[in-house]
């Protein structure tokens, strides 16, 4: 949602008025899940086929994106589940949390990507110290 947000986008403020249910967040504290579509030949599709099991809690989505940005991942209701910013090397949003269901794969491809991103210019490398 803020990546949405600092990309130019909006945000539906409470998702259970525009959808009429609240299956994007079943219950206080309490993951829900639904299946994800995603649009043939994008980053995400690449990464986790083009359907898959997402792990939900929220009350807002995104509504509108800028023309900078593509949707590219959606609930079965129609809910933005995934955008990428076309301009950036490496910009992909997710509305679920992958770091509840199945993410490593997002998860690895996001640190390939700074790694490649470091590794293209030598003074974006630093040595950590204990």
């Amino acid at each position: 949602q803020i990546l949405a947000v600092a990309a130019g986008g909006t945000l539906h403020q409470h998702l259970p008025d525009v959808l009429g249910h609240e299956k994007h967040r079943p219950a206080p504290g309490v993951y829900g899940s639904h299946p994800a579509r995603f649009a043939a030949g994008s980053r995400i599709a690449g990464l986790l086929g083009e359907r898959t099991e997402v792990a939900t809690y929220h009350h807002q989505a995104v509504d509108h994106l800028p023309d900078s940005v593509d949707a590219t991942g959606w609930a079965d209701d129609g809910t933005v589940e995934a955008f990428e910013v076309r301009a950036a090397g490496w910009a992909v949003g997710v509305q679920w949390h992958p770091e509840v269901h199945d993410g490593a794969a997002l998860f690895r491809a996001f640190v390939e990507a700074c790694a490649m991103w470091r590794d293209a210019d030598p003074s974006r490398r630093t040595t950590v110290r204990p």
